[in-house]
């Protein structure tokens, strides 16, 4: 995706952060990297004197970051969240193999650490700028109602599965790819 992206005349960031895990992964260091990450190339952009709007991508759980990022941070930048989790709370008290990661990812339940939760589920009423949610009806990984239930500008493909909004050569990803030429 990135590559491609690339190829296509946009800079690109893939920004990597330690996992569920890895030492100093989950919650808070896996969003501590994000953040940290995105203030970098905040930098970096403003010493180059780079107006161009700032877009962050994330798939999945990487939207989730990008969103609760965008509630956090100070500066202004897009979200683009590819069949992202919204309100991670929800998701950890659905059933199957990925909320059951999200909870490991958080260290609990909900039930168990409702405090740290709350810090994890991004306000979308305080985004530091527009966001954009692209599901897919076949996704039977993340429900598409994370997104329709949030309020947030949704773009639906109804044949899309989960991983179809990134990979480069899909219908799918041709949708986004020309949003984001235009």
């Amino acid at each position: 995706m990135a590559t491609a992206f690339s190829q296509n005349g946009f800079p690109v960031w893939s920004v990597e952060y330690r996992a569920s895990g890895d030492p100093g992964g989950s919650w808070p260091g896996t969003y501590n990297d994000i953040e940290a990450a995105l203030r970098t190339i905040d930098e970096q952009r403003k010493a180059r004197l780079n107006n161009r709007p700032l877009v962050v991508i994330g798939h999945s759980a990487g939207g989730h970051l990008a969103l609760l990022a965008s509630s956090n941070l100070t500066f202004d930048f897009d979200v683009i969240g590819l069949a992202a989790i919204v309100d991670i709370t929800n998701y950890a008290n659905g059933i199957g193999f990925c909320s059951g990661a999200a909870r490991s990812f958080m260290n609990g339940p909900p039930s168990a650490v409702p405090e740290l939760y709350a810090l994890a589920n991004p306000n979308l009423t305080t985004l530091s700028g527009a966001a954009n949610l692209y599901i897919g009806g076949q996704d039977n990984v993340v429900p598409t109602s994370q997104a329709i239930d949030s309020g947030l500008a949704t773009t639906n493909s109804t044949l899309a599965g989960h991983f179809d909004w990134i990979h480069p050569g899909t219908n799918t990803f041709s949708i986004l790819l020309l949003e984001l030429l235009n």
